[in-house]
């Protein structure tokens, strides 16, 4: 081989490696890099409504003109409430806690199908497909399916995928998908990733079964994982009935106390995360030690390499993207303790 070819080869190798660490696609147990963006931008939340009462918010989800909260109403039983994104007013709220057929007891797994017309909600024995125009309407009837679902359900999130469920489980299996009647599975995933490079593989399964959330691009052919009490990003992709990674950034590395709480100098980490055809969401904390200001949100392409981050000078809880990454809609908390529905635009 002459000189040159071979300064062409080790040149060539080098550019290589640079490209696969900036798409990060490192996967070095051992090595935790904070993001580096590069743009900071900082946003004020303009209020919608302070007139919403609500407790314990668990999702957000824009749907046309409108977004569907989830939460408890101080006013009534119902768990989802479609609020108009003009005024903040609450056009309706729906679905009750119980026992019933239709009903269910703790509304944790529910998602919303990529074509945002129909709300699954699973939990143990029991599946719900809800019409969301029937039940914002009116409709008596908006419980489009009621199934029995046959075993003993230990999903902990879920993602609709419009022809089966992804489930991110806490139990035998780390990602599978079903059928829409959790009959039939038709892909599985169970690798999960070193926290460092000699944790116990049983710790780092716990750890990534209780502190994942995920969320899915609108055509659900991608998702990701972003995870709370150290921060790892992992990227999906969904194909032939298969589930294959893209990407992993481990950001800040998980010190925990046990397989629930964390230690002291651990990061926050994430706290929520959402996706769009061209990017990744992440709400998070750096710190150990949060205070009302110092929640971020991360911006990261599908390889997960870092586009920009916002920050607030309040706390943004759950939040939504509309599709053209224009604007966020968010459940936040300002420096006197008020919770109101909030929103603000994007520019990156």
């Amino acid at each position: 081989m002459t000189v040159v070819k071979y300064l062409g080869l080790i040149v060539g190798c080098v550019v290589l490696l640079n490209s696969c660490r900036s798409a990060g696609s490192n996967d070095d147990p051992n090595t935790y890099i904070e993001p580096e963006y590069p743009e900071k931008i900082h946003r004020t939340v303009n209020r919608i409504s302070k007139d919403i009462l609500l407790g314990n918010v668990m999702a957000v989800d824009v749907v046309d003109s409108l977004v569907i909260i989830r939460g408890r109403n101080v006013d009534n039983d119902n768990v989802f409430h479609a609020v108009s994104l003009r005024d903040g007013t609450v056009i309706k709220s729906f679905c009750n806690y119980g026992r019933g057929d239709k009903e269910l007891t703790n509304y944790l797994c529910t998602a919303i199908n990529p074509e945002r017309t129909h709300m699954t909600c699973i939990e143990t024995g029991k599946i719900l497909d809800i019409d969301i125009a029937g039940a914002i309407t009116g409709k008596t009837d908006f419980i489009a399916e009621s199934a029995v679902a046959g075993g003993r359900n230990t999903t902990l999130s879920i993602v609709d995928l419009g022809n089966g469920i992804l489930h991110v489980e806490g139990g035998n299996n780390r990602f599978f998908i079903t059928d829409k009647a959790m009959a039939d599975t038709t892909a599985r995933y169970n690798v999960y990733p070193q926290i460092a490079k000699e944790s116990d593989p049983q710790a780092d399964k716990a750890y990534f079964s209780i502190n994942s959330h995920p969320a899915a691009n609108p055509d659900r052919s991608r998702f990701a994982i972003v995870t709370h009490y150290g921060m790892i990003l992992e990227i999906f992709r969904i194909k032939d009935h298969q589930i294959e990674p893209i990407a992993i950034r481990r950001f800040y590395q998980p010190r925990l106390k046990n397989e629930i709480f964390p230690a002291e100098d651990c990061a926050w980490g994430a706290t929520g995360i959402y996706a769009t055809d061209k990017f990744i969401y992440v709400v998070y904390y750096e710190t150990a030690k949060p205070n009302n200001s110092m929640r971020r949100m991360g911006v990261f392409d599908w390889k997960g390499k870092e586009i920009c981050v916002y920050d607030f000078d309040c706390t943004i809880r759950q939040f939504a993207v509309t599709p053209d990454d224009s604007r966020v809609y968010c459940w936040t908390q300002n420096e006197e303790g008020e919770e109101y529905l909030g929103y603000f635009d994007l520019e990156h």
